[in-house]
């Protein structure tokens, strides 16, 4: 339990890496899982306002925050394999290839989402950022328009309202395939960390922390059952219906996915850092408010 015996409130998204999290929830009384269909970027707002104790947060964004000195910190890796990010376009729209995206609007959940983030770390990849202005969201080669959540992001791109978005590569994969093709994916970019971790305020209790660690610790054990090679192909029937993927799809994803360990799922200086850097080159964080350098108190809560 937390604070005064109350059940944590863990927030994460309704996808095929939080089934061992809603596993758990059921033989746990200690926490409850609630679904953030809208993602990262949500779920940091929900955390910093009381909504939620622990959130199950992309990497990248929580370091933005811990960064930008949000009052937060890190319980631990949940996912150390890197997210598939797809790039995503309107199948009417004839584009081809990533560059051809290049002056385009980008749609995002929200800034300093996973969505936002990862398009600017693409950016990056590809030099377009040379000309982007100190503290700009935008570029004159890639402009972001806010579309919330999911659902959002697909009705604007059969808008033509943006041009593409990147969304993680299984989950579009119904949309993809659909006799409708309502978008098509041209390329996929891995994030270069693990990509999920779980994050608390600052401020939580020394028995909430106690908690979350546990939590966390009995979602990595399912997660372990759930990989298992004698329960793979049930694992991936589940993912196929519940997500309405193919088994392939399914079974692919199952077979590239990594947990972090329920002994050891401590997060890496080295991947904080790589993080860190990877954010400021992109713009997302500006020098002017990070930090000089890679300040672990800000990240960890005292041992």
């Amino acid at each position: 339990m937390g604070q005064e015996g109350v059940a944590l409130r863990v927030g994460g998204v309704p996808e095929h890496f939080n089934l061992p999290w809603k596993d758990a929830a059921e033989v746990s009384d200690k926490f409850v899982f609630v679904d953030v269909p809208e993602g990262s970027g949500r779920m940091v707002s929900g955390l910093l306002s009381g909504e939620f104790d622990a959130i199950v947060v992309l990497t990248e964004c929580v370091v933005a925050e811990i960064e930008k000195r949000a009052p937060i910190k890190l319980i631990g890796t949940y996912v150390a394999s890197p997210l598939l990010w797809g790039v995503h376009v309107n199948p009417a729209a004839h584009i081809s290839a990533t560059d051809d995206l290049r002056g385009k609007v980008f749609g995002v959940s929200r800034y300093g989402s996973g969505s936002h983030v990862m398009a600017s770390v693409m950016a990056e990849m590809r030099g377009w950022n040379k000309d982007r202005a100190v503290g700009s969201q935008s570029t004159e080669s890639m402009h972001f328009k806010v579309c919330h959540n999911f659902a959002g992001l697909r009705d604007a791109l059969a808008k033509n309202d943006i041009d593409v978005f990147l969304w993680e590569k299984f989950m579009t994969k119904p949309f993809h395939d659909a006799k409708d093709c309502a978008l098509i994916t041209i390329d996929t970019v891995p994030t270069p960390w693990p990509c999920f971790v779980v994050a608390m305020r600052a401020d939580a209790s020394p028995e909430s922390v106690r908690t979350a660690e546990e939590s966390l610790s009995l979602a990595l054990l399912h997660a372990k059952e759930f990989c298992d090679d004698q329960t793979r192909s049930a694992s991936a029937e589940r993912i196929a219906q519940t997500f309405k993927l193919s088994p392939e799809d399914a079974a692919a994803w199952l077979q590239q996915v990594a947990y972090a360990e329920a002994e050891n799922p401590s997060v890496s200086h080295d991947v904080l850092e790589q993080s860190r850097k990877a954010l400021l080159s992109a713009g997302v964080l500006e020098h002017e408010t990070a930090a000089n350098s890679l300040s672990l108190a800000n990240y960890f809560f005292e041992s």
